[in-house]
């Protein structure tokens, strides 16, 4: 009868580790939906995504704000672009770091070689273009 009892609960055990097992294999594997709040969708244009696939954290300082949810080529420019959804409670930002933010992305701008090429109506359109984006995100 005692081996009958400890047979049970070994066989119970093993079931349970099987379980938590199987949980945790899909758990770091990504396949599991991702728990997300406030979240919202952004797409990046990149030359080479070597190592990016779809179901891949995002990471700002090593902290995972985001997931990867899908990869195209763009048939046109021939660049890869990315899907992600972020979490917004981490990638907000307040007024004052968005108005950092608009400025260092204006600067940028003005550094590249299309905005320096452009007549001075086409370069205040890129300007206009550039923070109509910002605020949409």
């Amino acid at each position: 009868m005692k081996s009958r009892t400890s047979e049970l609960a070994v066989g119970v055990f093993v079931i349970l580790f099987g379980i938590a097992l199987f949980f945790l294999a899909m758990r770091v594997s990504g396949l599991v939906g991702h728990n997300i709040s406030d979240s919202y969708k952004m797409t990046a244009t990149f030359e080479n995504v070597n190592g990016i696939k779809p179901r891949a954290k995002v990471a700002l300082s090593g902290v995972k704000v985001g997931q990867v949810d899908d990869i195209t080529l763009d048939p046109v420019t021939r660049l890869a672009t990315v899907h992600m959804t972020l979490d917004g409670s981490l990638t907000s930002f307040n007024a004052e770091q968005l108005k950092q933010v608009q400025q260092e992305a204006l600067e940028e701008l003005r550094y590249s070689s299309d905005y320096t090429a452009a007549a001075p109506a086409q370069q205040k359109d890129m300007e206009k273009q550039l923070l109509a984006n910002m605020k949409s995100i």
